[in-house]
């Protein structure tokens, strides 16, 4: 598409520029001493488009981007003379000599002077304006290739450095379902089936959805009430966790929320403390999803690992991985605030999707 893009950008200026130049050339007072005014704007049209893509293409390009200056300078100068001698040439037959004496001073011979320069000068002038512009627009297309050689650069290293995040993400998750089936295995329990039917939901988004740019919002909750709902298999006995979802159905980065929802339980210790508990919601409101999660906070503070979510150490790699991917994704689009206090653990985050880049 940038290739498109530069390819349409180059035919526009070159056509504006001819089109330009062409009317220029037609209404330009003609001097009366030439003959055929008609063939002699073709002249200096031919002359004027051959100097400026000789430089354009072949002298810029490949001396004084690669440097060569001295080279350069000799090669135009060269090119230069070339367009005075082919005009002399050319103009041999367009010019009524006799007729420049009346517009010329003569010399003590009666030969006008400046005869030669009378015929040339108006064309190597001009091939020179043109040797100009072409120089210039050749560096303004190089600083726009530039530009997007950077900006393509960027956009690669951004590409891998999600998609390293990523690949941090999935075993940060694995860990825990696989800790949860092989409690349920020690146990015997008759939910091992249930476990692994829902865990293999959770694996399919991550390995079929995940590599998407975004998904359904919907897709994203449903990975999250998957996890929800193997936490309660694991505790049946802990029903303090509640999930609100108002039902929209706006796209999002994948598993972007769901570190958050996995902090929540870490950190809760809610399968250990009877007293815990977890508060989860979605909601879309003018464009701007807002998640919000709560958990309870253990009196043994030892246990509750605050640092880990500020310093991304230890255990915190996916919340961690959460605000890389969100300054990297939505930028200046997002508001995540992290607030820890005596009792309750807050998660906020504001997505500005109707902004999105």
């Amino acid at each position: 598409m940038a290739k498109d893009a530069i390819f349409i950008n180059k035919l526009l200026i070159h056509s504006i520029g001819w089109i330009t130049i062409l009317v220029i050339l037609s209404v330009m007072p003609i001097p009366p001493f030439i003959e055929n005014p008609l063939l002699y704007r073709g002249v200096m049209v031919g002359l004027l488009l051959t100097s400026f893509y000789i430089n354009y293409l072949i002298l810029v390009p490949q001396l004084r981007f690669k440097n060569k200056k001295w080279w350069y300078m000799l090669s135009l100068i060269g090119l230069l003379a070339s367009v005075f001698i082919v005009g002399d040439l050319l103009n041999s037959s367009l010019i009524k000599e006799d007729q420049v004496r009346q517009f010329a001073p003569t010399t003590w011979s009666g030969r006008p002077i400046g005869f030669k320069a009378a015929k040339n000068i108006p064309i190597t002038l001009f091939s020179f304006i043109g040797i100009l512009i072409s120089s210039l627009i050749r560096f303004q297309e190089r600083a726009r290739e530039k530009e997007l050689e950077v900006a393509s650069v960027k956009a690669e290293l951004l590409h891998q450095e999600l998609n390293f995040l990523k690949s941090q993400i999935n075993p940060h998750f694995l860990f825990n379902a696989l800790n949860n089936i092989y409690s349920l295995a020690i146990n015997k329990s008759d939910k091992v089936g249930t476990v692994i039917i829902k865990l293999s939901e959770m694996l399919r988004y991550i390995i079929y959805d995940f590599d998407e740019t975004k998904v359904q919002l919907s897709r994203e909750v449903k990975h999250i009430q998957n996890y929800i709902e193997l936490q309660r298999i694991k505790d049946p006995g802990n029903e303090k966790v509640t999930f609100a979802y108002d039902g929209s159905d706006v796209k999002i980065s994948p598993l972007l929320l769901m570190p958050f929802v996995e902090n929540s339980y870490k950190h809760s210790k809610i399968d250990q403390d009877k007293n815990g508990w977890i508060k989860i919601s979605i909601q879309v409101i003018d464009g701007k999803l807002s998640f919000q999660a709560e958990n309870s906070v253990p009196n043994d503070r030892n246990v509750h690992m605050n640092g880990v979510i500020e310093t991304g150490k230890n255990n915190g790699i996916g919340i961690e991985n959460v605000r890389k991917r969100l300054d990297l994704i939505y930028r200046d689009l997002y508001k995540l605030e992290i607030k820890d206090d005596r009792n309750v653990f807050e998660v906020k985050l504001e997505l500005d999707l109707d902004h999105e880049h």
